[in-house]
């Protein structure tokens, strides 16, 4: 049987690596934002590297574990765009879809990371050619309530 003392010292070191997970989603995000505007390299692989810290460390019930998904798989994304890495359009997709997962319907975000999972399916269509991939960005979009007409040439513009 588990002390009291035990007990406590359980729900102190679950708080506090709640609290610092919580800590490392902004500077990730802050990151991904200052790549977006200057395009440094650095601030990429930290905008991918603290999501990662952050995803260790949030257990897999929390309510915020959807969202720091998703920033994880928006920075895979953005990095995919620079450098033409495979592996990151898939953990990019990876991430995006388990954020889908734990995103409840009514979710205020939910279209917008629908979007982005249509995107990376997209881009992987663009870069193998596979009609699933099609098919699951379309689905998607749709799914999304936003517009599914992405101009294609725009998306071919990226393809590496």
């Amino acid at each position: 049987m588990i002390d009291i003392k035990e007990k406590e010292q359980r729900q102190r070191e679950t708080q506090r690596s709640n609290e610092r997970a919580r800590r490392l989603q902004s500077p990730g995000t802050e990151y991904r934002d200052r790549y977006q505007r200057k395009g440094t390299e650095a601030d990429l692989d930290a905008a991918i590297q603290q999501p990662l810290e952050s995803i260790r460390l949030t257990p897999d019930d929390h309510p915020e574990r959807a969202g720091r998904l998703h920033t994880l798989g928006t920075g895979y994304q953005d990095r995919y765009h620079r450098k033409g890495t495979e592996a990151d359009l898939d953990a990019a997709i990876q991430q995006l879809l388990e954020s889908i997962k734990l995103t409840p319907e009514d979710h205020p975000e939910r279209a917008g990371r629908l979007q982005n999972l249509g995107l990376g399916y997209r881009d992987r269509y663009l870069r193998k050619g596979t009609a699933a991939d099609l098919d699951n960005e379309r689905v998607d979009f749709k799914t999304s309530g936003l517009d599914t007409e992405i101009d294609i040439n725009e998306k071919e513009q990226r393809q590496v």
